[in-house]
């Protein structure tokens, strides 16, 4: 037994919490420091600067998500069919080998689509600075897969050493050049380059003893063809910020694009609830999918996911506003109008994965495509045309209502692959209750002030936590008086 297979056999038990802790915190440092770093941006280069670097970090990650195209998620799967390193090798340069022969043309077009591109971006990006960003794409791409190598092979110290020193090295960058004034956007993304530059290579030494010459040995195809449903989601998922932004920016211009970029910060805070949930999730479901009381169990987490999402929800929009005074300036208030439905389109998100597990226990993952392909009309049309009319909060609830028809369209179809007897009521309640909530709140803002807007917020959230708390109780007394029931 190679030394790979000797680490992934001890304590897998042991080795999944260790894990789960170890990638969770590493995905969630990278999050968390884009918010630390988001004051900083956002005050030197105020809205519309901050906008368009928003704007370009979103393209320049949406250009990584399409070179990689699934590749990580099918080795992961395939890497473990085999028995010797050497065939783990072959899988893993012959995934490499893929992705650098994508890389070719689409940096290529990139550089050469700048100009167009820059013309859909409105005025909030130009070309050399598009041309800086694209320059990114391969350190990305490299960066990305060593980490997923060392992940996948159980290299945990080096995969550390990978993910929070290039998130680090890149914040304690951005602080000590930033501290003078005078640099344009350009500095940022240098900064950027040269930090994912140095890690991609120090990445490729670290799995150098997974490389090997590529070889005809049959792997490629099915490798291929199981990233493509993979590949397809994760381009669109990536898509859907790129294009509302560029859509902000369309309609509104590169002011409205810094405000909604830095709501969308506000809202991330349920982005980190969210990857949490489903780091521990995913094992968790597939664990008990064949108990009898299964069924029970996830409708619960639903119920339980779906009331806590939405009370963070209207908590983090009660709160936006003096967060954004706070944390970026007096210019930045307006942005809180998109809080709301971007979190609580975050918590759909959450919730979607809840109700779409028979999708991945039927091991259908084509099925998935079908409820991404609904997204991707539904939510760009959404946000046009709410955003023609109701401006930045238009936008936001376009969004909103894209992630809800993938979340109900995912679960629709994950009940006709492999069905569960659900009990979703109390957890589609809650979040009735705070889109009414986002609503009225909306309205209040439109016809008083921004005040009254929050003083509605807060009173939902209010009213929510203390409906949770009365449903616990209860339920909590209709336990004790069964088991009271139950005793001799």
């Amino acid at each position: 037994m190679s030394e790979f297979a000797a680490r992934l056999s001890s304590s897998p038990l042991r080795a999944l919490g260790r894990d789960s802790v170890i990638y969770g915190l590493a995905s969630m440092a990278n999050k968390a420091l884009a918010l630390v770093t988001f004051p900083l941006l956002a005050r030197y280069y105020g809205a519309a600067g901050y906008g368009t670097l928003d704007l370009l970090l979103f393209a320049v990650n949406w250009a990584a998500l399409v070179v990689i195209f699934g590749q990580d998620s099918a080795v992961a799967r395939f890497l473990h069919e085999h028995d010797d390193d050497t065939k783990r090798a072959q899988l893993v340069s012959q995934s490499l080998l893929v992705q650098l022969a994508v890389l070719l043309p689409v940096a290529g077009l990139l550089f050469a689509l700048a100009v167009p591109a820059a013309r859909l971006g409105g005025a909030a990006v130009d070309a050399p600075l598009l041309r800086i960003a694209a320059l990114q794409v391969p350190a990305l791409v490299l960066l990305a897969f060593s980490q997923s190598v060392l992940r996948w092979t159980f290299q945990r110290r080096r995969f550390m050493c990978l993910s929070l020193g290039s998130v680090f090295g890149n914040a304690a960058l951005l602080v000590v050049v930033l501290s003078q004034p005078g640099h344009g956007i350009a500095a940022v993304l240098w900064i950027g380059l040269g930090v994912q530059t140095v890690f991609a290579l120090l990445g490729l030494w670290f799995i150098r003893g997974w490389l090997a010459r590529p070889r005809g040995d049959g792997t490629l195809i099915p490798l291929l063809r199981l990233a493509l449903p993979y590949g397809v989601v994760c381009i669109v998922a990536g898509l859907v910020p790129l294009g509302e932004r560029s859509l902000v920016a369309l309609l509104l211009g590169s002011e409205a694009l810094g405000l909604y970029a830095a709501g969308a910060k506000i809202a991330m805070v349920m982005a980190l609830f969210g990857f949490a949930f489903q780091s521990a999730w995913g094992p968790f479901s597939l664990a008990i999918h064949k108990a009898e009381d299964a069924a029970q169990t996830y409708s619960t987490v639903f119920a339980l996911v779906a009331t806590v999402s939405a009370l963070i929800a209207l908590v983090l929009s009660t709160l936006a506003q003096p967060l954004l005074v706070l944390l970026a300036g007096e210019q930045f208030a307006a942005s809180s109008v998109v809080v709301l439905p971007l979190a609580l389109g975050i918590a759909f998100q959450s919730a979607g994965w809840i109700t779409e597990v028979g999708i991945t226990i039927s091991k259908r993952s084509y099925l998935s495509l079908y409820a991404y392909g609904v997204f991707i009309v539904f939510a760009p049309l959404c946000a046009w045309f709410l955003g023609r009319a109701y401006g930045l909060a238009g936008v936001a609830f376009g969004v909103m209502i894209g992630q809800a028809s993938l979340a109900l369209c995912s679960g629709w179809l994950a009940h006709r692959a492999h069905p569960v007897r659900w009990r979703l009521g109390s957890g589609l309640w809650a979040f009735a209750f705070a889109i009414a909530v986002g609503a009225a709140s909306y309205w209040a803002g439109s016809a008083f002030s921004s005040f009254a807007a929050h003083g509605v917020t807060a009173a939902g959230a209010l009213a929510l936590a203390g409906a949770a708390w009365w449903a616990w109780q209860r339920q909590a007394e209709t336990n004790r008086t069964t088991e009271m029931q139950a005793r001799p």
